[in-house]
This record gives structure tokens, sequence and C-alpha cells, in this order.
């Protein structure tokens, strides 16, 4: 699927190029930066809350005549994760040549000079293939509601914070 091929593939470029890799230490970096464990942002990441999670997270505050303890709500949201992830990524960049996989980087760093950047895509069969070896997933229709989900969450988080199709083959430089 989209992010194990790319995660893999800009690995392997890194090294054959002799570059610098980011991937988890963006996450890690943002997770100092704003005080809180790698494990409380990793749900956050590449994520959008819909409208009915936001709704419920509303109802999970409580109100004042609540008799029950509320659920904890996350100190971070996903905004404030990307707000941080994208100061981190330039920064990153302005350090020079580097491979950055993920996070929206490719459209954090569009207007940049000296950046290129690479949309991968595969067929969906191909996708749906690699998710069952991944996850060890013997029913199909699983593996698929996955990658679709993965998709369209990609997609979601990439449009509400840059306000671009991430399939737009005219935001990147190569698409493989």
């Amino acid at each position: 699927w989209h992010l194990l091929a790319a995660l893999t593939m800009g690995q392997a470029l890194a090294r054959r190029l002799g570059l610098r890799y980011a991937d988890r230490d963006i996450l890690a970096a943002a997770a100092r930066e704003l005080n809180v464990e790698e494990a409380d942002l990793e749900p956050l990441e590449e994520y959008v809350e819909t409208n009915w999670e936001r709704v419920a997270h509303l109802f999970m505050r409580g109100s004042v005549d609540t008799l029950y303890t509320p659920l904890t709500v996350p100190p971070i949201g996903e905004s404030e994760l990307f707000a941080t992830e994208r100061r981190i990524i330039e920064a990153i960049a302005a350090r020079g040549d580097v491979v950055i996989v993920g996070r929206g980087a490719a459209h954090v760093l569009g207007g940049v000079a000296d950046v290129v950047s690479v949309f991968l895509c595969a067929p969906l069969a191909a996708r749906i293939s690699r998710a069952r070896a991944e996850y060890a997933l013997n029913d199909e229709h699983e593996a698929t509601a996955i990658v679709r989900r993965s998709d369209e969450g990609r997609a979601r988080f990439i449009r509400s914070r840059t306000g671009r199709d991430w399939h737009d083959a005219e935001l990147y430089d190569l698409c493989l």
C-alpha cells in the first residue's frame, strides 16, 4: 500500500544516494517539542477528526452536573501536531539533502527551491496484496477495506491541511 511502499523506497533511496532519511524522527521531535509521549501522537498523524468525532469529544468532556468522571481528552489535537511537524519538516529540509516520507511533506515544501517531490502510486490490487502480506490477512475484503480507509484518511488529511488533492499529479515533480 502507499505508505509501506513509500517507507521502503524512501529508505532505499536515501541509502543509495547517501542522504539523510526523515520519518519517525519527525514524530519524536514533535513529541519532545509538545512535551508528550510519541505513542500519544501516533493516532493523530496524517489524521483528521470527523465531525462526529468532534461532537463525541464534546460529550466526553461532560457537563457541570455530570455525576461521573469523563474520559480524558487528549491535550494535543491533530491541527497542533500538524503545525508542529510542519515546522520540523521545514527545519529538516533547510539543513540540506534529505528524503522525507509522509506527513504532507511534499505539500509543506511545495514552494521551496531545490525540493523534488515524488508521488508513489500502485494499482489497487497490488496494494491490497501488500496489505494482506504485511498484516497476515487471509480475507481480501478486510485488506481492501484497510487500503481504502487509509487512502480516504490520507486524502482527507492532505485536503484539510493544505487544501490540495494528494492525487493531483501536477503537485509533484515525479509520479511513479
